[in-house]
């Protein structure tokens, strides 16, 4: 649960009793209960109470499907899950539990202010959710509403797997019923949308996939007009090419996604391990392991990239045998194809750099794996090209980082004089991560490439939230002092006087 979304009670009485937590306000309301954030008084712990609805007391089924969500989550135990806390029944019948409370913004909240994710984010972001999922797997649990509203991400950039609602483990009861569909319908399998009751890890395997195919194109794989549409679409419609939405994806990433994302469960990925171990391949830059037997094919080969390449000249395949053996694919990355001139991808690298539309943690990953050519590295043409883009973008990217410090330590410093406390931790867990993504690339320090710049403007933020939780405490100290000094001077006085005249009357 996040606290971002959180919400002001219409009144006071509104708020539930529950000993041991201090309920703040309303984080959300869903179809079975309302999530409060609270701190837990023994240990000063912020955490999201959900309570079941009042008027599903009665309701055997909701209750046992609410204590089976609060169980399932107690099974668990996964950095990349979220933890849950207590459990507990309230006088008027209703229960509750307590879970861990994740300062942030939601994968989905996160996409739609800052657009689709580059591949290299997307796969330090999902390699540990793909862990989580085999987690999930070990313990017997199937998520079944694996989607970016229940992806939470913390202002250090990690991402968390939330909602265990629809979750069912295997030795327990269903409370579906055959025939029943539960799930978001752009990211629910085909067995899935046919029959709820009657899934495995391999169609959260496919609502992984289709979210992170959401990640990075910026839309679900499968939409349409109605939920029957979507529906349709998800159990007879060919997948869209990733590459139509998101061009500078490899061609490697693309057959991940259909390994997750193909109608017949035994060509996708059996286990989320494969899967986790096959995003950890690409991000090393190395092949993944999945067959493309048995994948449906894509709708779209980008008929348009081939015109360009051959009006360009003859196709030229660089780098080694891993991007060799993948550009079979339809539609490889241009910095891996060279037409006629060798250099001309990197001019047209080059010409994307300097109109902005490549930042410069995109640039320096694109340089790093940039295919060796022999022939041009021995007369140094690729090579003194390649430093001079290095070097530009180290240089811009340090340049970014002491901007956006400079820039938000002063507003930081102005609203902190203001005692607006709330408007500086607003700079600096959600200003901070927009102008990141904006002048540099990510989201988030923990993406920045290891730099001197990176480790100042790191330790900076550190530095700076430290500050933050000093100034709250401080505040909190001065009102418990003013306190004490309006109750010593103000209230004691009083109170004795009332009792020295009491006192005196019944003398």
């Amino acid at each position: 649960m996040t606290r971002e979304t959180r919400k002001k009670p219409d009144a006071p009485i509104d708020l539930p009793h529950i000993p041991g937590y201090r309920i703040e306000g309303i984080l959300g309301r869903g179809a079975s209960g309302v999530v409060y954030s609270a701190i837990q008084e023994t240990i000063d712990r912020a955490v999201a109470l959900k309570i079941l609805r009042a008027d599903l007391v009665r309701s055997t089924r909701a209750v046992e499907r609410f204590r089976r969500e609060a169980r399932t989550a107690a099974r668990l135990a996964h950095p990349a899950i979220i933890a849950p806390i207590d459990l507990g029944q309230l006088p008027d019948g209703r229960w509750w539990y307590a879970m861990e409370l994740v300062e942030g913004i939601s994968l989905g909240e996160r996409l739609d202010e800052y657009g689709p994710m580059n591949e290299r984010d997307a796969l330090r972001m999902f390699i540990p959710l793909a862990d989580a999922l085999q987690h999930l797997r070990e313990v017997g649990v199937v998520h079944r509403d694996v989607k970016p509203a229940n992806i939470l991400i913390d202002p250090r950039g990690r991402a968390l797997l939330a909602d265990l609602g629809l979750a069912f483990a295997r030795d327990e009861p269903s409370l579906t019923g055959s025939g029943g569909v539960r799930g978001t319908p752009h990211y629910v399998s085909p067995e899935q949308a046919r029959d709820s009751s009657k899934v495995d890890s391999r169609s959260d395997i496919w609502s992984f996939g289709a979210t992170l195919y959401h990640a990075v194109t910026g839309r679900p794989p499968f939409n349409g007009n109605s939920v029957a549409e979507v529906f349709s679409a998800v159990l007879q419609d060919p997948l869209i090419d990733p590459r139509r939405f998101a061009p500078d994806l490899s061609a490697a990433f693309v057959v991940v996604l259909r390994a997750c994302l193909t109608r017949d469960i035994q060509h996708r990925y059996q286990e989320p391990f494969q899967l986790r171990d096959d995003l950890q391949r690409l991000l090393e830059r190395r092949a993944p392991e999945v067959s493309r037997e048995g994948l449906e094919p894509l709708e779209s080969s980008r008929p348009w990239l081939k015109r360009t390449l051959w009006s360009v000249g003859a196709l030229a395949i660089l780098g080694g045998t891993f991007w060799r053996g993948w550009n079979s694919d339809p539609a490889p990355q241009d910095d891996t194809v060279r037409a006629g001139d060798p250099l001309l991808p990197l001019e047209m690298l080059e010409d994307s750099y300097d109109e902005g539309r490549i930042l410069p943690v995109a640039l320096l990953e694109r340089v790093a794996a940039w295919p060796k050519t022999p022939g041009l590295e021995a007369d140094g043409a690729l090579s003194s090209r390649l430093q001079t883009l290095n070097i530009r973008a180290y240089r811009d990217l340090g340049e970014a980082l002491r901007t956006t410090q400079q820039e938000l330590e002063a507003e930081i410093e102005a609203s902190l004089a203001r005692n607006n406390w709330v408007a500086a931790q607003h700079l600096l867990r959600r200003e901070l991560p927009r102008l990141l993504m904006e002048r540099a690339g990510c989201t988030s320090t923990g993406a920045l490439p290891e730099t001197q710049d990176s480790r100042s403007f790191v330790e900076w933020e550190t530095r700076s939230g430290e500050r933050l939780d000093a100034h709250l405490e401080e505040r909190l100290a001065a009102v418990v002092r003013a306190c004490r000094s309006w109750m010593n001077e103000q209230v004691e006085p009083k109170v004795k006087e009332a009792l020295r005249i009491r006192d005196i009357g019944t003398a």
